[in-house]
């Protein structure tokens, strides 16, 4: 019997919002009330996250039935059919690469079967992982790079965040230092002798922030310093604060403070 093949990036449904990274795809689908899918296989593994509507799904003569709010992990070539219910269904779907995993040393941390997580932390993730595609920015790839190793990192085993003190300053300095230029998550972790997956665990956990939105905020608080003069232009100001331009510069004031810059200007002069 033939299975229709999905290759790397394609889902079925329809596709309203994704993102591309070099290991990693995602997107927002939708699906209308009452579609079947007739047995499938996709090329490389998925986490699906539904967020609206339910489904029923069947594989290797086992069903799974699916709410809003629960977290599916689909190995590669895993033959399932879906059955969608009476409202239309929304779903956010992840996939990765599987030599990505290999080359960062987090293969034994992905299921080898089929598996659906109950987890509000996965949930979370994936849920600010579609936000951040939905509203991008300069910092938008570091952020979604943070979200998705720390994602990964919550399917194995629970992190620790031993003896922080050790490298934690280390990595703060370096945002602060040279908060101007490029911020890569692979880099930073390599100067510190930490994984990647654990560092951006590791840094929400005890910040409360991901590499990405720190690095955001810190380079608009640089700017709000400058705006408080009174003596430079906006443009100026976005060049000596590592933006592209001006409107980056406008993009990311409103994810952090809720205010373009002009406004803020405004405020701090009157």
């Amino acid at each position: 019997m033939k299975f229709k093949e999905l290759s790397e990036g394609e889902f079925n449904g329809v596709c309203v919002a994704e993102f591309n990274h070099t290991h990693f795809h995602l997107a927002e689908q939708h699906y209308e009330p009452g579609m079947v899918f007739e047995p499938h296989r996709h090329e490389r593994p998925f986490l699906s996250l539904l967020m609206e509507g339910d489904y029923w799904e069947g594989y290797h003569k086992n069903e799974l039935d699916c709410t809003p709010d629960q977290v599916v992990f689909h190995p590669p070539g895993d033959i399932h059919e879906i059955a969608f219910g009476r409202e239309t269904v929304k779903s956010i779907n992840l996939e990765f690469s599987i030599p990505y995993f290999f080359q960062l040393g987090l293969d034994d941390r992905t299921p080898r079967e089929r598996t659906m997580f109950e987890a509000p932390g996965l949930c979370r993730l994936m849920k600010e992982l579609q936000a951040e595609v939905l509203d991008r920015d300069a910092f938008s790839t570091l952020v979604i790079e943070s979200l998705f190793l720390e994602l990964i990192a919550g399917l194995g085993k629970k992190g620790t965040w031993d003896n922080p003190k050790s490298w934690l300053p280390q990595i703060l300095e370096h945002i602060q230092g040279n908060f101007r230029d490029p911020i890569r998550l692979v880099d930073l972790a390599k100067s510190a002798g930490l994984h990647p997956a654990y560092l951006s665990a590791a840094f929400r956990k005890l910040v409360g922030r991901t590499l990405g939105e720190y690095v955001r905020d810190v380079r608009v608080g640089k700017a709000v310093e400058k705006l408080k003069t009174g003596q430079k232009s906006l443009a100026e100001i976005a060049y000596e604060t590592g933006f592209a331009d001006q409107s980056h510069m406008t993009r990311a004031f409103r994810k952090v403070t809720g205010e373009t810059p002009g406004k803020l200007r405004q405020q701090f002069l009157h």
